[in-house]
Parts: C-alpha cells; structure tokens; sequence
C-alpha cells in the first residue's frame, strides 16, 4: 500500500527562485510598463491631431455656413427687389414671366 503524504518527508523537493527566472519575470514587467508608456505618449499626440482636424473641419463648416447665409440673403434681396413693384425697374416688369408672378405673389402674401 502507498503511504500517504505527509509533511514529514525525508526527501522534501527544493522549489527556489532562481536568478534567471526573477530576471526575466522583472524584464517583462519593465517591458509592460515601457508598452504602457508609450500608448500613453501616443495617445497625447492623437488627441493633439484630432483637436487638429477637428478646428480645421469646424472653420470649413463656418466658412460655408457664412457663404451659405450670404447667398441666401443676397438670393432673398434679388427676388425682393424683382417682385416688389415700388422697387422693381420697367425692364424687371417686362421679362418677368407667370412663375416669377406667381412667386412674388406667395412671396408678398407672407410678408
């Protein structure tokens, strides 16, 4: 019959650490903390690249805005000045045609 464990063993197995185990185990974690580093050092430089494009976007979207809101002022003083008969030349009355009448007429029942 087998005898059972016990902790009185004659022979007991020697589990040291070794000096090579302990530093390799220390090179990794100095390789996770060097990993660790640098992601954080890049995501610094992509934040700084997306607050980059991000106001270079924001000033296009602004410059179209205003070119926008200029054309629509420009196009809503042009059609004013066309249907409104105080303001609107005898050539403007001549070439203007039954859809532009109809228009101006829409246009002058909402102010």
């Amino acid at each position: 019959m087998a005898k059972p464990y016990s902790s009185t063993n004659a022979n007991p197995v020697r589990r040291g650490f070794s000096f090579l185990i302990g530093a390799a185990f220390l090179a990794l974690i100095m390789l996770i903390c060097g990993l660790l580093l640098n992601s954080l050092f890049q995501l610094k430089a992509l934040g700084q690249q997306l607050n980059t494009v991000v106001e270079l976007h924001n000033h296009k979207i602004d410059l179209i805005t205003q070119t926008q809101v200029a054309a629509h002022i420009r196009t809503d003083s042009l059609f004013r000045a066309w249907c409104w008969p105080a303001t609107r030349s005898n050539a403007a009355s001549i070439f203007c045609d039954s859809t532009m009448r109809a228009f101006c007429s829409d246009k002058d029942a909402k102010h």
